[in-house]
């Protein structure tokens, strides 16, 4: 890392290597990780975290997080990915392993007479998840799980 920090600083002509140098090591050493745990994962879990990265608002195109589990579900049962049969049991299943995983956080909120809610936010970029696809490819229903 510091010798990548080293190289970067060379590039932009810096006499020393700098805060902003480090950092930026760092961070792309962060992504490189997480995107090689991602690309790892099997179909239902790239499902899952695609349905939690893609609930963009109309009016500012950001991903909406957290998603609660019932977002999800719908999500999966709305779009390409229902072909791939995922029970609303497996749907949790999935979100435990990711939780598991370090990949997402999950928490209980209150909503008082509303009931509680289930919580799901990701711990890197969402937007990692499509970077990880195109390294591996989409899931599809003849991949083995």
């Amino acid at each position: 890392m510091f010798r990548n920090a080293g190289e970067l600083a060379n590039e932009r002509g810096l006499d020393e290597v700098t805060r902003t140098c480090f950092d930026e090591c760092i961070d792309t050493t962060d992504k490189e990780a997480v995107l090689e745990k991602l690309a790892a994962l099997p179909k239902n879990h790239h499902a899952v975290l695609l349905c939690m990265s893609y609930w963009e608002e109309t009016e500012t195109d950001e991903i909406k997080q957290p998603v609660s589990t019932a977002e999800i579900q719908q999500a999966l049962h709305e779009s390409s990915l229902a072909n791939l049969g995922l029970s609303d049991r497996a749907v949790q299943n999935v979100l435990t392993d990711l939780e598991t995983m370090g990949l997402i956080e999950s928490w209980i909120e209150s909503r008082g007479r509303g009931g509680r809610v289930k919580q799901h936010e990701t711990t890197f970029d969402p937007r990692w998840t499509e970077d990880a696809l195109d390294q591996r490819g989409p899931p599809t229903t003849d991949e083995s799980s």
